[in-house]
């Protein structure tokens, strides 16, 4: 989704935190992404607040919320707390800033930087399948079911970062829209965390974020 300098909600304040928008980062069916600076005893920091806008994504919205605040993988965003935001839900959440890997279509990448992309989505999609949150019994069982270019991004420090978990299917007890696949069980994780990889120049974008 592409920046605007449409008109921005009003500032708020949440758990102790002065938040003021930026500019809004993009818009789409369910709801809008706004960059927000926020402060607390003169610590400013940047970060991302998706505010839902259609009643008929509520349940999409809060499954991503839910699904974020339990995954512990350096690809998927953090989120951070929940917000009324002019009267409307929305989630606080980690600023991804980088470059949307579908800008490379029909660009002929390095086999190795090929590679190393689908090594980091596999370590990521792996976790997201098999990790058990603390105080949990069952498995995430995560499937993403949207990987696709738009949805994978190579942040400032070349990581790639996994995006866009609304339409995510996971275990009945970690979501409202109960679509989750069945059969299948949890095995221990094979996928080690993969080094950095030479891939910098794919996120020389600073201008885009999610």
């Amino acid at each position: 989704m592409s920046g605007d300098s449409g008109e921005l909600p009003a500032p708020f304040e949440l758990s102790g935190w002065s938040y003021r928008f930026v500019r809004r980062l993009g818009r789409g069916g369910f709801g809008s992404v706004y960059e927000a600076e926020r402060s607390r005893d003169g610590d400013p920091q940047r970060v991302a607040v998706k505010v839902l806008h259609a009643a008929s994504g509520a349940s999409r919205f809060r499954d991503e919320l839910r699904l974020l605040m339990r995954l512990d993988h350096p690809a998927f965003p953090r989120a951070y707390d929940v917000a009324v935001v002019g009267g409307n839900e929305a989630v606080v959440m980690e600023l991804v800033q980088g470059r949307a890997l579908d800008f490379a279509a029909g660009r002929r990448l390095p086999l190795r930087v090929v590679a190393e992309i689908g090594a980091e989505v596999a370590s990521a999609l792996d976790d997201a399948w098999n990790f058990v949150p603390p105080g949990e019994t069952e498995a995430l069982h995560i499937a993403h079911r949207d990987i696709k270019p738009a949805n994978l991004m190579v942040d400032r420090t070349a990581r790639v970062r996994v995006l866009d978990l609304g339409g995510a299917s996971a275990a009945a007890p970690y979501r409202d829209l109960r679509s989750q696949p069945r059969g299948v069980r949890a095995r221990s994780s094979g996928g080690g965390r993969c080094g950095m990889i030479a891939r910098s120049g794919l996120s020389g974008n600073p201008g885009q974020a999610r």
